[in-house]
């Protein structure tokens, strides 16, 4: 019993001497981490780096150039050397066994041969002119990729900053309207309001609570998204908003700048990718013609012949109809990629109107919101002084607060649109903040 007692006491006096180093275990632990504050053009940056649709879409590019440079080498001569050594018996005589060996003849030749193509219906250069245009397609489409992941990063950037302001607004909403019972609780107390005054403030107090957990859940799963997007846990970065409102410009300007967008380019190119396809495949129906030649570099014993040319031209005669084939199907293909390039083209007006007319009526709206918001809160003043001399009832104050409440919220909700909008605008005319394109691509191309 009395073993027991002392190891009991001494679990217990363990337990105490750990409860007693573990604050000084927690002081001495390394601080956490820093947290990262983050403007738009950092995040676009983060996003460039950490993007695998535009690191596919590189590869696809360097894919692109090898099979240029593949084309181009059928143009060149194909140069080969070969050295063989020919080991013959003669009739009568053995290598192996007891016959005699002076019957073996042996013959070494070092022979240098090439084979150039001299006509061919002029496919090899269509080919190689249209595997270029299409890696200028797939730069240009690169670029325009880069434009739209900017305009994703934006969306999200400025939809967290968006919740974020609404929650230090429902903070305030919700710090008031607590106020506010304390103050008519002080008030039922001494008679001079009635029980249903505070009934009525706790009502719109717990709905506001209630708004505010709302938007908490929203804010965490938009700075999960966009934690996905930089790579940044979404507990380490902070985000600040630099970006100023520029004057508007007028819609002949954003349009005049659509017509050079990155895939209006590539649409362009793959067009002529196209042509120099069908090229290519008319070029098959015409006669082919090459010449081969060997030069006798080294013989043993040595022949009086030292080189040869041979120059052959093959002409199609009958195929099933497979050449024709071809070439009707990159007839097809021709028409498909012009008429995607007239599509592009009037795509890319339709979102620059589109998004001209949103930017627009979201500033007018954006103005007209200020000046309703500062007339909700001079009402709300103006209540709330006119219920201290009891000259307005405790709902007049209600409904003026929760006016001017709404107001704020939608004044900072839309001046965040409003920047989202004017990225959106950018995006759409081809130009989205070309310093911050050129930093980050400086960036990519000076890694190993």
């Amino acid at each position: 019993m009395m073993d027991f007692r002392t190891g009991w006491l001494g679990l217990v006096l363990l337990a105490s001497l750990s409860a007693v180093q573990a604050p000084a275990q927690a002081q001495t632990s390394p601080n956490p981490p820093a947290v990262r504050v983050l403007t738009l053009q950092d995040c676009y940056t983060l996003a460039l780096t950490r993007s695998e649709t535009l690191a596919i879409s590189r590869e696809e590019i360097k894919i692109a150039e090898a099979q240029y440079w593949q084309a181009v080498s059928a143009l060149f001569p194909q140069i080969s050397f070969s050295l063989s050594e020919r080991i013959q018996n003669s009739a009568g005589s053995s290598i192996s066994g007891g016959g005699d060996s002076g019957g073996r003849r042996d013959r070494i030749e070092g022979r240098l041969s090439f084979t150039q193509t001299l006509f061919s219906g002029f496919r090899e250069f269509n080919t190689a002119a249209s595997l270029q245009a299409l890696k200028r397609s797939q730069t240009e489409q690169l670029k325009r990729d880069r434009q739209l992941l900017y305009l994703d990063g934006a969306t999200l950037f400025y939809q967290v900053l968006s919740q974020e302001n609404d929650l230090r607004i429902l903070d305030e909403i919700v710090a008031n309207l607590e106020a506010l019972r304390q103050e008519l609780q002080e008030r039922v107390n001494i008679g001079r309001s009635r029980r249903g005054d505070i009934l009525a403030a706790e009502t719109q107090l717990a709905d506001y609570q209630t708004v505010r957990e709302q938007v908490k859940g929203m804010s965490g799963a938009s700075r999960e998204l966009l934690s996905f997007l930089i790579g940044v846990p979404s507990d380490r970065y902070q985000l600040k908003d630099t970006m100023t409102l520029p004057e508007t410009e007028k819609l002949d300007a954003y349009l005049w700048r659509s017509g050079a967008r990155p895939d209006i380019t590539a649409a362009a190119e793959s067009s002529t990718a196209a042509e120099r396809e069908l090229s290519a495949s008319k070029g098959a129906l015409l006669p082919t013609v090459t010449a081969s030649g060997n030069f006798l570099a080294l013989e043993e014993p040595e022949r009086q012949q030292e080189w040869d040319i041979l120059i052959s031209a093959t002409i199609p005669v009958f195929d099933g109809g497979l050449r024709i084939a071809e070439v009707k199907e990159k007839e097809a293909a021709l028409r498909s990629t012009r008429l995607s390039f007239s599509r592009a083209r009037r795509l890319a007006e339709s979102e620059v109107r589109q998004t001209y007319n949103t930017f627009i009526y979201s500033a007018s709206q954006y103005v007209a919101l200020q000046k309703a918001l500062r007339t909700a809160r001079e009402n709300y003043e103006v209540q709330k002084s006119d219920y201290g001399l009891g000259r307005t009832s405790n709902l007049d104050v209600l409904n003026a607060l929760f006016n001017y409440n709404n107001f704020q919220r939608r004044e900072k909700s839309l001046e965040t649109q409003l920047r989202s909008n004017l990225v959106a605008l950018q995006v759409a005319a081809g130009e989205p903040e070309q310093n911050s394109e050129t930093r980050s691509v400086k960036r990519e191309t000076s890694q190993p």
